[in-house]
């Protein structure tokens, strides 16, 4: 009985083993179709890719709070513009598109590493600060620019874009 138990177990250790090496058979397969559908590059040494984004810190007292802003895409939306007040700041966020989820998700992780991570957190500081993009008179003008534009479209108002004029 317990040859027959033995026998009837290999058959089916057999049966598992066959259908595990035909589904590895056709994983291989499948990754072969797919790698003819795109364009083969071989890298061969790093490569530097730049991924415009914002990075906020507010500071009240001893804390500070990270707010990341991805590549994003923000249409004209005509009439929905007209509902501004209704829909609130933190809704507004919403209406940003962004460009790429995986890479959205990548820099959202860089949130949890400058908060776990002191020293990294001063470093990011001080590059932020040497990038700050209020201190070239070039990007204030096309913030100027851009917060005329929002007057324009009535996403703020006149004396909105007035004390953010007198603010920058």
């Amino acid at each position: 009985m317990k040859q027959q138990e033995i026998e009837t177990l290999r058959e089916l250790t057999t049966k598992i083993v066959d259908q595990i090496n035909k589904l590895i058979d056709e994983k291989e397969k499948e990754l072969k179709e797919l790698e003819k559908i795109g364009i083969a590059r071989k890298v061969q040494r790093p490569t530097l890719v730049y991924i415009p984004f914002y990075l906020s810190c507010y500071q009240s007292g001893s804390k500070s709070h990270y707010v990341l802003y991805p590549p994003s895409i923000v249409e004209d939306l005509g009439i929905l513009t007209k509902f501004k007040g209704a829909l609130g700041a933190a809704k507004i966020r919403s209406l940003f598109t962004y460009r790429s989820k995986p890479i959205t998700n990548l820099l959202n992780q860089l949130i949890s590493l400058i908060e776990k991570d002191p020293i990294f957190e001063e470093d990011i500081r001080n590059a932020g600060m040497r990038a700050h993009i209020l201190r070239s008179e070039e990007s204030r003008n096309k913030i100027k620019k851009g917060m005329r534009k929002l007057r324009e479209e009535g996403w703020i108002s006149e004396g909105e874009f007035k004390q953010l004029i007198q603010l920058l």
